[in-house]
């Protein structure tokens, strides 16, 4: 894979990212700023209705190339942090 489509693909999930927290379907832990995960129940549909927003309103430049491209992006980056709780803090209350 070239390293422009990589960057392209880490573009994307990045934007994805930022979608889902903008919706507030993922957030940042207030202590660990590199850890992403879920603000409870999760509600993707408005994560898509956000995402549609920022791209009707040219806010993601030419990340996705189209509306469908962009739903699977916060899909697969809601997916990906689907977690309750940051790893991180949680081993430093085991220990």
């Amino acid at each position: 894979m070239s390293k422009y489509l990589l960057e392209r693909m880490e573009e994307r999930r990045s934007r994805a990212i930022d979608i889902a927290i903008a919706a507030k379907v993922l957030r940042v832990c207030e202590y660990h700023g590199d850890v992403v995960m879920t603000m409870g129940l999760v509600d993707e549909s408005y994560a898509y209705r956000v995402g549609n927003a920022k791209l009707k309103a040219g806010e993601l430049g030419d990340t996705f190339e189209s509306p469908r491209e962009m739903t699977d992006a916060v899909k697969a980056a809601i997916n990906e942090h689907y977690l309750d709780y940051c790893p991180r803090c949680e081993k430093l209350l085991e220990d």
